[in-house]
């Protein structure tokens, strides 16, 4: 879908241009069949999204990371769209603020008798958001 005004953005986003796209549909349709060739083979550059400007008549693809916005810059006519993966969830509509709270609760759940954590990574990742996960053990400080 539309990410929005000017060239696409986010850490790890690799642009490349598309000289060969001369209208928005061919640079939509360029992007589709790298993701197509990067199911088939994983060897092959997958894409992210792309920017297409029709003042300029010009497709840049992306690839990488994922896209998390536009620089909204629209002096040279470049809207951005990001390209769903296909082996990610569909996005689900936006949670209450009552069902984000029982999301957060979800995720870390701390038992009262011993103050331990257990931190649930699958609801952790399935955050479309979530790019990558660290896990650490944490001691409590004790004087001693």
């Amino acid at each position: 879908g539309q990410v929005g005004i000017g060239r696409c953005d986010g850490t790890g986003v690799i642009p490349e241009e598309v000289e060969s796209a001369n209208t928005q549909s061919a640079c939509a349709e360029t992007c589709d069949e790298r993701v197509e060739a990067n199911l088939k083979d994983s060897g092959e550059q997958s894409c992210r999204g792309y920017a297409w400007s029709e003042k300029l008549k010009s497709c840049r693809v992306y690839s990488g990371w994922p896209i998390l916005a536009s620089t909204k810059d629209d002096s040279e006519g470049y809207v951005c769209y990001k390209v769903r993966d296909a082996w990610a969830p569909a996005p689900a509509p936006a949670p209450a603020a009552r069902e984000a709270e029982s999301a957060e609760e979800q995720r870390l759940e701390v038992s009262e008798r011993t103050g331990e954590g257990k931190l649930s990574l699958a609801n952790l990742l399935a955050d479309p958001k979530a790019v990558t996960a660290r896990r650490m053990q944490v001691s409590p400080f004790q004087k001693g």
